[in-house]
């Protein structure tokens, strides 16, 4: 399944509803070359509703769900980071994870258009 927006998306949970959304952020795509069936993507973090950290984050994009739960100071840092993570797991347990979170929730509007 390919990407149809080139907008990336986070799986956050509703402050008032306490269900989980998703919310743009600005990101970019990480790791392509290495894994091109992983949608990987690099993001400033929002934790804690903090908008303006300078903190980097890397999140799965079918998902939103965030890859690494320590926010790292440097985008390098958090691609090695990241990478490591997929490594330990590996690629096809990685897919494999991925499609389980997705039979317990709705698919980011980076995959369905866009809200």
């Amino acid at each position: 399944m390919k990407p149809i927006s080139n907008k990336y998306y986070i799986s956050i949970r509703d402050k008032r509803t306490l269900k989980k959304v998703y919310s743009e952020v600005p990101g970019e795509r990480i790791l392509k070359k290495k894994y091109p069936d992983i949608d990987l993507f690099i993001h400033h973090s929002i934790t804690w509703g903090n908008k303006n950290s300078k903190l980097w984050m890397v999140s799965e994009g079918k998902t939103g769900c965030k890859l690494l739960y320590i926010a790292q100071y440097t985008k390098k840092r958090a691609t090695e980071e990241a990478e490591k993570v997929v490594e330990k797991i590996g690629v096809e347990e990685f897919i494999k994870r991925i499609k389980e979170l997705l039979s317990e929730r709705s698919i980011s509007p980076r995959y369905k258009g866009g809200e």
